[in-house]
């Protein structure tokens, strides 16, 4: 495996060689059975609003892409056809990835009332998210830290944070990691309510821990 030094690049996940998966230290049986909610406190305390860690079993999702592109439904994303099996490998993005942490955050920023805003016809309306600092680059830098405070926690073991910055099933994991609930449209909505009991790293994934990260927001792909 080829590494860099986290501490010396702070905005920048370790690096692995293409192909192979990283070296996993050994990690005793209680520290992974707390890791889970220990990852969920430390994501709150980064700003996120919930993380939960999803399973991979996606291919129900795979066939519903490949259904949605051969009927033509991504218009000009001609993107969206480009080898879709790869959205349902994340192992394929990070050698030896078993399961993803998937992230919630609440990004819309401190603004006038948009009520008052629509209402007013000399004010140009904005969208909420745009009025703050781009989303992608707040939910990096806060994924980037808590990869290394696992990673500080449990040892090296190879991540990759992803902020609609690869091809990846982002709707669907947030699924699998118990993230709000799926809405007509494509986006998932949650209720803020009293913390739920988080599951624990399935059987696939206990061994080796977490090698895998992302946050999600994204449209577009019907799943």
């Amino acid at each position: 495996m080829s590494a860099v030094d986290s501490s010396s690049e702070p905005d920048r996940e370790p690096r692995s060689v293409p192909g192979h998966a990283p070296t996993t230290p050994m990690i005793a049986a209680d520290v992974l059975t707390a890791l889970p909610e220990r990852i969920r406190s430390w994501a709150l305390e980064l700003g996120f609003a919930d993380a939960g860690i999803a399973h991979l079993q996606l291919d129900d999702d795979l066939a519903h892409l490949q259904r949605w592109v051969a009927e033509g439904h991504h218009g000009g994303m001609a993107y969206m056809g480009r080898d879709p099996e790869q959205r349902a490998q994340p192992a394929r993005l990070r050698p030896g990835t078993l399961g993803v942490i998937s992230l919630r955050m609440n990004y819309k920023p401190p603004g006038p009332n948009a009520r008052e805003v629509l209402a007013d016809g000399d004010a140009a309306y904005i969208a909420r998210y745009a009025l703050g600092r781009d989303y992608h680059r707040t939910m990096r830098a806060r994924l980037l830290r808590l990869g290394r405070r696992i990673e500080a926690e449990i040892g090296p073991h190879g991540y990759r944070v992803l902020t609609d910055s690869a091809p990846a099933f982002e709707k669907a994991l947030a699924r699998n990691a118990r993230l709000g609930a799926r809405g007509g449209k494509p986006v998932r909505h949650s209720q803020e309510g009293p913390a739920r009991p988080r599951p624990e790293l399935g059987r696939r994934s206990r061994r080796d821990g977490v090698r895998f990260s992302g946050a999600h927001r994204q449209v577009g792909d019907g799943r």
